[in-house]
């Protein structure tokens, strides 16, 4: 199930991305997918970009990864230069600044509603993509990044 639902996120992103560019003729499209360096994610995404590529053709994906703390400083400077990757793995927690800030697209209604996510997803780490009323991503994992009690 949580693949599945992964691979509906990427395919989501990957074709609103492709089409934000200006899809037209049929022409091929290169899209940029950013994530941090974790064997793990690494692998599932890069099977579910191989299965992205048989069903979209003509959307060819550049996957880029970047060991942790690089990928801090790369989102932070990126974005703030407006040349951020056209897809983006990033933590709920600082969603909304960039959200608020222009830097990112909303998930259009007709992909996923923040109603039909919330039956999917925990609340809290869908929370941290959801700023004012409008829902700017969908979260990966399920790490809420503080108040967690370990024994």
């Amino acid at each position: 199930m949580r693949k599945t639902i992964w691979f509906i996120v990427l395919v989501a992103a990957l074709l609103l991305s492709a089409c934000g560019g200006g899809l037209s003729g049929g022409g091929k499209v290169t899209l940029r997918l950013w994530g941090h360096q974790d064997p793990g994610f690494q692998k599932a995404n890069d099977d579910l970009i191989a299965k992205f590529k048989v069903a979209n053709p003509n959307i060819d994906v550049k996957y880029e990864t970047f060991s942790y703390d690089d990928y801090i400083q790369k989102l932070q400077t990126s974005m703030a230069a407006g040349n951020e990757a056209d897809v983006i793995e990033m933590f709920g927690t600082w969603t909304c600044s960039y959200a608020l800030g222009g830097r990112l697209q909303e998930v259009p209604a007709d992909i996923m509603t923040y109603d039909q996510a919330v039956k999917i997803f925990y609340k809290a780490p869908l929370d941290g993509y959801y700023c004012g009323d409008k829902l700017y991503g969908l979260p990966v994992e399920f790490n809420q990044e503080n108040g967690g009690a370990l024994v």
